[in-house]
């Protein structure tokens, strides 16, 4: 989704520029609202300067917000309460709130819920094992190998995780696969990334 909204907004002039930004960051604090926080981010998170914060913002903007249940359990309240007044007063528009769909259910049943319109939730469904084999074998025929990756993937189930394992251990030995523990993947993902930016 992210990627074709930024296809569209390097098409249209005037159509809102999407930006990811990622929820763990949100702390509790006095007087904040989710715009001041967007503007800290915005500088934060792509180290834009006020003049091209205010530039884009002309422009409008369609906030990816990512990870709900990554903010911490004692700041969760406040992000709600400030996404939830955002769109009180913007509607539930040109914004998008990702959540695991077992936290989302949590906050739901809490009278400090989100107050996104039913009809506006979107629960994303498990990868089928033949989606997964499928994308593997578009992969070997485009010249990629993945097939030592092939049981290591067969229990992932979600998008992300796929996506985290080819970027990790493609090229990488089978020996070395063979060797490698679910729990290790976050941590070799940000070694891998490291390395590829030397």
């Amino acid at each position: 989704m992210a990627r074709d909204l930024i296809q569209r907004a390097g098409t249209q002039e005037t159509y809102p520029l999407p930006v990811i930004l990622r929820l763990a960051p949100w702390r509790q604090v006095p007087r904040q609202t989710l715009k001041t926080w967007i503007d800290y981010q915005l500088k934060a998170q792509y180290g834009l300067g006020q003049i091209h914060i205010d530039e884009i913002k002309s422009r409008g903007l369609i906030l990816l917000l990512d990870g709900l249940d990554e903010v911490s359990r004692e700041n969760r309240a406040s992000c709600v309460k400030a996404i939830n007044d955002y769109c009180a007063q913007e509607g539930w528009v040109n914004i998008v709130v990702t959540c695991r769909s077992g936290n989302y259910a949590d906050l739901e049943s809490s009278e400090k819920g989100l107050t996104i319109p039913k009809k506006q939730v979107i629960t994303l469904a498990p990868l089928e094992a033949e989606r997964i084999a499928a994308f593997l074998d578009q992969l070997d025929r485009v010249g990629i190998d993945v097939t030592h990756l092939h049981s290591f993937l067969e229990n992932e189930r979600t998008p992300l995780m796929t996506d985290v394992i080819l970027q990790t251990y493609e090229g990488k030995s089978v020996d070395y696969v063979k060797k490698v523990q679910i729990a290790d993947v976050w941590q070799n993902y940000v070694a891998r990334k490291f390395e590829d930016e030397k």
